[in-house]
């Protein structure tokens, strides 16, 4: 081999490295410890536990790791009434009877069985990059069509300020920062002493290891003034890094965040209540309705769109005036304050 040619070949393999995905390239170095024989007589019931194991060792957040486990989960499901127990033995034809299964017997919903199908992709993709000795991937050739979720309501803010009135607890405390900030609940309950700045009045979401969920990165919202005495009254007895709501605490004496489910049911109560439909599937309020009622608020409230995205945690259109756009702190403070609720 020439040196030009050794050259070539360094430059590729190293971009190929470079460009893989975390998961799979830590799978490809287990790969080799492990042996290539190892893999490629791997069950697809191990390899899904390794698929999953090395997905919460990469730091996915517990919500998507249970998504992640029972899509793949009741894939081995289908694969052994299919009598296919090897991964090397895994074909297109196992993965479309999985998805037509999801419709007929598991009655998922296209969207549902579109975020499954993306998962088991990976899965298979996964292995056949940690197995140097299989050259194909089934499922290389199917092509999915996004399904996009049907557009929820925005329940109008009088609304959504009649169910915090009615709700009780810890609960109401967390609804109400939703109706202030519009943050997603995940970032609320995640909410620690430290990332409530009362004296300048802004809370920073997603300080915490995971982020946020969607940016990874972190969100500065003003504090309401009607938010104020809330927090103020909620952090008299929180401090540092401490979570603002909490659910007790485990064996080892550390904080269980305030689960996600009880804030769902208390909004569900509330609403049922005033005779407002309940769940996504009704188009009804969840605790999410909360985030859309806020920017359909502000921005009737003639708050500009690059004020509540920035606030919101979400990327611009891509646009020049997106792009160019920067909102200080104190037109920040201003938009917050300029809104009545």
């Amino acid at each position: 081999m020439t040196r030009e040619r050794r050259r070539a070949h360094h430059a590729l393999t190293h971009r190929s490295i470079g460009h893989q995905r975390p998961l799979e390239l830590e799978i490809r170095i287990a790969a080799s410890h492990a042996g290539a024989r190892g893999i490629s007589s791997l069950s697809v019931a191990d390899w899904a536990k390794r698929f999953i194991d090395e997905k919460k060792r990469s730091g996915v957040r517990p919500k998507s790791i249970a998504k992640i486990g029972e899509a793949v989960n009741s894939f081995v499901a289908t694969c052994s009434a299919r009598k296919v127990q090897l991964m090397r033995d895994v074909t297109a034809d196992e993965f479309h009877a999985h998805r037509d299964d999801l419709q007929t017997k598991r009655k998922n919903d296209p969207k549902t069985i579109y975020t499954k199908s993306i998962i088991l992709k990976e899965f298979v993709r996964a292995w056949c990059d940690a197995d140097p000795a299989e050259p194909r991937n089934p499922l290389a050739r199917v092509r999915l069509r996004e399904v996009r979720s049907p557009k929820q309501p925005a329940p109008p803010i009088d609304q959504l300020k009649d169910v915090v009135n009615r709700t009780l607890g810890d609960e109401r405390e967390v609804l109400s920062i939703l109706l202030f900030t519009g943050c997603r609940v995940g970032d609320v309950l995640r909410l620690r002493a430290a990332d409530v700045d009362l004296k300048r009045g802004w809370i920073t979401f997603g300080s915490t290891p995971h982020g946020d969920p969607k940016k990874h990165g972190l969100v500065r919202v003003p504090v309401h003034p009607k938010l104020l005495p809330i927090l103020t009254a909620r952090l008299q007895s929180r401090r540092g890094d401490e979570l603002v709501f909490d659910n007790g605490v485990n064996s080892e004496g550390r904080q269980k965040p305030l689960p996600e489910r009880r804030v769902n049911a208390a909004v569900a109560r509330s609403a049922e209540a005033i005779g407002l439909p309940v769940g996504r599937r009704l188009f009804g309020l969840v605790a999410h309705s909360f985030r859309h009622g806020f920017k359909t608020y502000c921005i009737n409230q003639g708050v500009p769109q690059f004020v509540v995205d920035a606030w919101q945690g979400h990327a611009g259109d891509g646009s020049a005036s997106s792009m160019y756009y920067q909102l200080t702190d104190d037109e920040s403070q201003r938009q917050m304050k300029s809104l009545t609720f």
